[in-house]
């Protein structure tokens, strides 16, 4: 979609993987949901070790909240024209996000 100038529709897509993906690796789709201390090992294979990994998971679980609600817009609004390189930032943040939870 991205090659083919639907931008907007490539945006939509990736965050649903990436939600898909959560849903997947947690139960939950959503990132406000999936992300408490009790899922932890799901998500990452276990419990933080000490403040510093504390803080990764909680930049984490921030980057997946974003992901949620930019995607909430983009589903509940009609496609529209949409800049390239802004859809670029926007599908490299999803990657960023699917990495992170699918690299255990």
């Amino acid at each position: 979609m991205l090659n083919d100038g639907h931008y907007f529709n490539a945006v939509e897509e990736a965050y649903k993987v990436v939600r898909k993906k959560l849903k997947d690796v947690s139960g939950k789709e959503k990132a406000t949901d999936a992300f408490c201390n009790s899922n932890f090992d799901k998500i990452f294979g276990h419990q933080p070790v000490d403040d510093v990994e504390k803080d990764f998971f909680e930049g984490v679980k921030f980057l997946h909240m974003a992901i949620q609600f930019l995607r909430n817009e983009k589903a509940h609004t009609p496609a529209r024209d949409l800049d390239k390189n802004l859809a670029i930032h926007y599908i490299a943040l999803a990657g960023l996000a699917y990495d992170l939870i699918n690299r255990k």
